[in-house]
């Protein structure tokens, strides 16, 4: 009995921690879900792109063909370009794109998909007016 218990709880570890991994270029959009090209379930577990140097130049998750968790793009010399955060396909909570030199460029918080706060930085990382708030202005 405690040779069973063991192998059932040592299946549900390896089942829940494993995940799959596929190059970007491996899925498909069909219904605005991701597929691997030639299978019918949307996709479920890490994404990710390679630059020719073989550093990482994007990564994330897919639950179910959407978007969900924190996804991170980099520049082809290793810095990070972008994070952001999704659920069930939209972005959901912050948003950080970053300048080639690694200084914060702009923070966006989203909640469901709707830009609710943002700060613009320039290269130096001290806060200036957001340029795309301007138009609104009288």
């Amino acid at each position: 009995m405690k040779y069973v218990l063991s192998l059932i709880l040592s299946l549900t570890v390896v089942l829940t921690f494993s995940q799959r991994k596929v190059k970007y270029d491996e899925l498909e959009s069909k219904n605005a879900l991701m597929y691997v090209v030639g299978e019918n379930t949307p996709y479920t577990g890490k994404c990710f792109t390679l630059y020719d140097n073989g550093k990482l130049g994007m990564g994330g998750y897919y639950v179910n063909g959407q978007m969900n968790g924190d996804w991170i793009w980099w520049y082809k010399d290793g810095n990070k370009k972008r994070y952001a955060q999704y659920k069930n396909g939209i972005k959901h909570g912050k948003s950080i794109y970053y300048y080639k030199n690694g200084v914060k460029k702009s923070e966006i918080i989203y909640d469901e998909n709707k830009n609710i706060r943002q700060i613009s930085y320039n290269q130096k990382g001290e806060i200036i007016p957001n340029p795309s708030m301007s138009k609104f202005k009288n």
